[in-house]
């Protein structure tokens, strides 16, 4: 059975890309706290982003000191590659990463609905569930595998428990667990959105967002493909490509688990340009309107503000006041009413008494 053997691979073309894609995450990550920060709603899912955040930074700086040069032969390393290749400096911070955004993606998912509302407990559940898979994943990486010296280097594995097909136990369920819990951050939001009366638009775009944790799929199953699969090789830079693809996934999972922020701020700024461009259209040709900068940050002084925006902050909560502003406005136009009928009637008793 022939083998496909990948080409030798350009270190620095590798390095420049997982940099431009660190790049993305942190710029959706800065946007993302400072955005809450200024409007006064930070919570759970904006404090545990914070984590992976500061720990992608270091782990975006790592290959540039550890690829410096193509390595041949791992048992000629140098010291410092191999602290830098070490189990605490290559694999544990790429798994705090990766499931430390499932856990925000989970908490954003919950904060759109209420205190005590069925949807916000499930997204707690799946929190604990990441938890878990998370704590069980380090534990496996560490105990599964022998190493031959005591920093626990990736070059000097000797021996690691396999399961099918005879590959090591921790990265079949690295990329298993990985999955399914992406399955169920991709499910979640199709579920809990069914019964959520939202305008068309709205719904379309908070199912695209929360479905964008399929591009972490798509990363791991990239993973799975080369070094799951007897037929395809890495070849000689099969260190540089493994950890290629796991800086890109941690980089993808960041920013995807800011997307449901970043993305509903640009549609409500697109949304306000929108309607000040119709303002000016219909305004007369002396008038001239205001001009401020877009911005998705409300503005209560702005007509644009009546238009309802979407937030990523209980929806269901959001639409119950709007109903219960409905239902006190009827209620007050029907104690109006009552107050003219009862005024009515005194008015006509009083009549007939001067009469007789």
């Amino acid at each position: 059975m022939a083998v496909a053997i990948l080409p030798p691979q350009s270190y620095i073309a590798w390095k420049v890309s997982m940099t431009i894609l660190h790049s993305l995450g942190f710029v959706a990550t800065v946007f993302r706290l400072v955005h809450r920060f200024r409007i006064n709603r930070l919570w759970w899912d904006d404090y545990v982003v914070f984590f992976p955040f500061a720990i992608d930074i270091a782990y975006a700086i790592l290959p540039w000191f550890r690829f410096t040069h193509r390595i041949t032969d791992l048992t000629t390393a140098s010291r410092t590659l191999k602290i830098l290749s070490t189990v605490w400096l290559s694999l544990f911070p790429y798994l705090l990463i990766v499931w430390a955004t499932k856990i925000a993606l989970a908490l954003s998912l919950g904060r759109i609905f209420p205190s005590q509302h069925p949807a916000r407990l499930w997204s707690f559940f799946l929190v604990v569930i990441m938890v878990i898979c998370c704590i069980s994943l380090i534990l496996i990486s560490a105990l599964t595998c022998t190493y031959t010296s005591s920093l626990m280097t990736l070059y000097d594995i000797s021996h690691c428990v396999t399961g099918i097909g005879g590959f090591p136990l921790q990265t079949i369920l690295i990329i298993v667990e990985s999955m399914l819990c992406d399955v169920l951050l991709f499910i979640s939001p199709l579920v809990l959105f069914w019964r959520v009366k939202l305008p068309p638009r709205e719904r379309h775009l908070i199912l695209t967002v929360f479905c964008g944790n399929i591009l972490t799929t798509m990363s791991e199953a990239a993973i799975a493909i080369i070094f799951l699969n007897n037929k395809i090789s890495p070849g000689e830079d099969y260190v540089l490509i493994l950890v290629g693809l796991c800086n890109i996934e941690a980089a993808i999972s960041l920013f995807v688990c800011n997307l449901p922020v970043v993305t509903t701020c640009l549609y409500q700024a697109l949304r306000r340009l929108r309607h000040r461009e119709g303002s000016s259209l219909e305004s007369t040709e002396g008038t001239s309107p205001s001009r401020s900068p877009c911005s998705c940050f409300p503005d209560h002084n702005d007509g644009a503000s009546t238009m309802e925006p979407l937030t990523f902050t209980e929806i269901d909560s959001s639409f119950s006041l709007s109903n219960s502003q409905s239902r006190s406005q009827q209620s007050l136009n029907l104690s109006d009413e009552t107050s003219r009928a009862a005024y009515l009637s005194s008015s006509i008793s009083e009549k007939s008494e001067l009469r007789t």
